[in-house]
């Protein structure tokens, strides 16, 4: 994950990769995941039309479709050496593409049998997979595949107490193994610490999140669906970053129901844009400290959760609780 400071600032109008009515073509209905890999290779998920894309870093002209005869991919994970993992919606089964051999493996890594709406490898060699329809986070091991897998998060129930989930999708494993929930009905992100049981809300005020990432420093971002936006939770509370215009568009500077986001190693951001069926490219703009004068010109509006300000001639946005 890139570092970034808490006040770290990405370009308002976002570039669409490669040719826009080609990549509306691509994806129809529309594209679902976004994983970039260590590499930076773009990858992205096109469940309707049973395929994966991939784009090589810096050859826009190098994009390929990765056919097979998986139903629908959803969730997404490329390894460190390559290899890819990824969700298959109807066989609810979690198969690898193994760089080594070129080819998907015959046999599925493991089946949880229930649809894993979003997977995520963690440091330890652990699969997460976020089971929407069953409210709840489960894990096993890829090193012991002998091994049963684990509930990490939620009793199976949907409802809104801190040790549950309403239809769980997005998820995030930091370097300690806390796990992180986009909890998509309840409107939150879950913390869930490694090996407690001390879950807890760390971000709420939201509207449908799907996709939620770490930075090095521990910043939280957060795919804002309903808001048509990307917010940022840190020590300056929650920030819109991207999307902020207050209603969704295709412009380059709004979205329309995104579902994911990816970092590339630069730090910018790269949002499936599912309204507009295309990619959304945000630059890294400013990565500084911050830097907060006396002299600031503080200016409340009639929002009930943020104010903006303007420091320096540029507009921020802050939500506050």
């Amino acid at each position: 994950m890139p570092n970034l400071t808490e006040c770290a600032e990405w370009d308002t109008n976002g570039t669409t990769i490669l040719y826009d009515p080609l990549l509306r073509y691509r994806f129809q209905p529309q594209p679902q995941t976004i994983f970039i890999d260590t590499n930076n290779n773009i990858y992205v998920t096109d469940p309707e039309n049973h395929r994966i894309h991939r784009w090589f870093y810096d050859s826009a002209n190098s994009e390929e479709s990765i056919f097979h005869d998986i139903s629908k991919p959803h969730g997404l994970f490329v390894s460190t050496n390559g290899d890819i993992y990824f969700s298959d919606q109807q066989g609810n089964c979690i198969y690898k593409w193994s760089a080594n051999q070129n080819t998907i493996e015959r046999e599925p890594v493991t089946c949880f049998g229930y649809e894993c709406s979003s997977i995520f490898i963690s440091v330890n060699n652990m699969l997460y997979c976020s089971m929407q329809t069953r409210n709840q986070i489960v894990t096993k091991s890829l090193v012991d595949r002998s091994n049963v897998a684990e509930v990490v998060a939620g009793n199976g129930s949907h409802g809104n107490a801190p040790n549950m989930l309403h239809s769980p999708l997005g998820i995030f494993v930091d370097t300690d193994l806390n796990l992180y929930v986009a909890d998509y009905s309840n409107s939150r992100i879950q913390l869930f610490p490694h090996e407690k049981n001390d879950s807890k809300t760390v971000v709420d005020l939201l509207r449908g999140p799907t996709s939620v990432i770490l930075d090095a420093n521990n910043n939280t971002y957060i795919v804002d669906r309903s808001n048509h936006s990307i917010v940022r939770s840190g020590p300056n509370g929650l920030q819109c970053i991207i999307g902020c215009t207050g209603s969704r568009g295709s412009s380059s500077s709004q979205l329309d129901l995104p579902t994911s986001m990816a970092f590339d190693s630069d730090g910018n951001i790269y949002v499936v844009d599912a309204g507009n069926k295309r990619i959304q490219l945000f630059v890294l703009a400013s990565n500084c400290l911050c830097c907060i004068s006396m002299n600031q010109t503080l200016l409340k509006i009639t929002h009930p959760f943020y104010f903006i300000f303007f420091y320096n001639n540029r507009r921020q946005q802050h939500f506050v609780q």
